[in-house]
């Protein structure tokens, strides 16, 4: 590409981290709604 892209990576560990606890509360019948947030960082390519 003749630019630079900025990306927004997923952070997968912590996404299936989240996902498992979840997966567990909810067998367990310890799980509340909410939203779940993962934070990301920008790579900024110079």
């Amino acid at each position: 590409m003749p630019f630079k892209v900025n990306s927004l990576p997923q952070q997968f560990e912590v996404i299936a981290d989240s996902a498992l606890a979840l997966a567990l509360n909810a067998a367990a019948k310890r799980y509340e709604t909410g939203v779940e947030l993962v934070p990301r960082q920008i790579k900024v390519r110079n």
